[in-house]
């Protein structure tokens, strides 16, 4: 079945993919990219090669640590996230764990457990997707601001007729079609509009029985995020940090006041109060509760 066009939601705001934001980077030999800046940097000389000790400096290109001591480099790399992080309230910073150097260093960048676009993001969804597809209790939850991706929802299509049930949380624009019998019987989709900006990711897949995985991330699923911007998503392990992630998506499924419902003719259903829970009340009650008990840094 056809993506087709994207869905306004009940907000009344739409965005249509495109290609602005995209950054300005040139393709490189393995697939990776070089930012036109530093590329031309690069080329200049303007960086001394003496000044040059990390060993993956010309094939990363500009990073504006390779000069300074490592456990510095350690310590602003984690400053800069910290930073960022509190740049996003929509998900509060639930904690940070140190930076951890190990030897060599090119054995440390293997061991990341990042997941990159445009380099990997992709892949690795439409494999987590079709994973779950191999089982009889498969489970995928969704939390994302828009979907319209052709091939994330042909996959989440072929899952839905294979019985992996689905929920869609989806804020804003979701080209998926839920509900329509013999394609996608096996998914939901709401949206919360409330007062606060539902802007978060998170990407949950697997039962309960078998062991649930989640993932945070900067990526919509969308072409232009998965294609032309570099965002990155990441797994969540720490069973403090993951039983939080699944309050979070427990809340939003049960929410019956703030919520709307996509029908399979593509329009937007109030879904009915009965219980009058708000899950971003819920939510904001449940952060005050921890910062006044003092448990608000998660298992560190």
């Amino acid at each position: 079945m056809a993506s087709g066009a994207g869905i306004q939601g009940p907000h009344g705001r739409a965005e249509a993919p495109g290609t602005e934001g995209a950054p300005d980077v040139e393709p490189r030999q393995g697939g990776g990219i070089l930012s036109t800046a530093v590329r031309r940097t690069l080329k200049a000389g303007e960086i001394p090669s003496t000044l040059i000790e990390c060993v993956h400096a010309v094939e990363c290109a500009g990073c504006p640590l390779i000069t300074s001591d490592y456990a510095q480099q350690l310590g602003t790399k984690r400053e800069r996230v910290v930073g960022a992080v509190a740049h996003y309230p929509a998900l509060d910073l639930l904690y940070t764990q140190p930076v951890i150097p190990a030897d060599p260093i090119i054995s440390y960048r293997g061991r990341a457990k990042l997941i990159v676009a445009p380099m990997s993001l992709r892949a690795r969804l439409l494999e987590l997707i079709e994973a779950e597809a191999q089982h009889a209790d498969g489970r995928i939850v969704l939390k994302a601001n828009s979907l319209s991706d052709p091939e994330l929802i042909a996959a989440l299509y072929r899952a839905s007729q294979r019985g992996v049930q689905i929920d869609l949380i989806i804020r804003s624009i979701c080209c998926l079609r839920p509900g329509v019998p013999g394609v996608s019987e096996n998914i939901r989709v709401r949206s919360i509009i409330g007062r606060y900006l539902e802007h978060s990711r998170i990407y949950r897949f697997g039962s309960d029985v078998r062991g649930p995985r989640y993932f945070i991330g900067s990526a919509d699923l969308m072409a232009r995020n998965l294609d032309q911007r570099v965002e990155v998503v990441a797994p969540v392990e720490d069973e403090v940090l993951v039983e939080r992630l699944r309050e979070v998506l427990d809340a939003n499924l049960a929410d019956d006041r703030l919520a709307w419902e996509l029908e399979p003719e593509g329009r937007w259903q109030k879904v009915p109060t009965v219980r009058g829970f708000d899950v971003q009340e819920y939510l904001i009650d449940a952060a005050r509760r921890r910062s006044d008990s003092g448990s608000g840094s998660g298992s560190n």
